[in-house]
């Protein structure tokens, strides 16, 4: 498998390398992107009104293969780094799960699905 490489947030775009070839792809109310090089998926976070409106997860290639509004009743909140997973979205929720409203999740690229991780501080 090729690798992400050289990747890049400006101008309200979102681009890498794969290879020899340059992927660009231009978003309106772009907020924030990671890239998690390890398992070759890029997260892209849309801004809302008050909270981010949106999560895209693009493949290497710069296919979407997500695109969210929420994970499991929890809003969207921002993106961070993560020890277990590289990059996570920190999401909060109006009440407690497990005692707790802001909870870190990961993206599972092999089985397409996000999996709460831990509360985040």
């Amino acid at each position: 498998m090729t690798k992400i490489s050289n990747f890049d947030v400006t101008d309200n775009a979102v681009s890498w390398s794969l290879g020899d070839e340059r992927i660009r792809i231009p978003y309106t109310n772009l907020e924030h992107a990671v890239v998690n090089e390890n398992q070759g998926y890029v997260l892209v976070l849309l801004k809302g009104e008050e909270l981010p409106e949106k999560l895209i997860v693009l493949d290497s290639a710069g296919k979407e293969i997500e695109n969210i509004t929420s994970i499991d009743n929890f809003k969207l909140y921002y993106l961070s780094s993560h020890p277990k997973t590289e990059v996570s979205i920190v999401c909060i929720s109006d009440s407690p799960v497990d005692h707790f409203t802001d909870w870190h999740f990961g993206y599972d690229i092999k089985h397409h699905q996000f999996v709460r991780l831990n509360r985040a501080y």
